[in-house]
């Protein structure tokens, strides 16, 4: 048990110096963020029935706005070299 404890920490320890772990977290972060725009979108869609044209116009900027929102804030954190562990 204690061999296999060491391996797993010097395996976490050569990810760190080689990069592996920043890009894991990287996507990580990316899934997270689809996953919370995919549920943003879902709770529009179905809140949109019996709306007027202008309040869905509306509606679709606002999507828009979040799907831009969400791209800037995931390439800050991207340029930022993501989350360190």
């Amino acid at each position: 048990m204690k061999k296999e404890v060491k391996k797993l920490e010097n395996d976490v320890e050569s990810a760190k110096r080689d990069g592996r772990i920043r890009n894991f977290d990287l996507e990580r972060q990316n899934q997270a963020l689809k996953r919370e725009l995919t549920e943003t979108l879902d709770n529009h869609r179905l809140n949109t029935k019996g709306l007027s044209t202008a309040q869905l116009d509306a509606l679709n900027v606002h999507i828009e706005n979040e799907k831009e929102k969400n791209r800037l804030a995931w390439q800050q954190r991207q340029s930022k070299g993501g989350m360190k562990i």
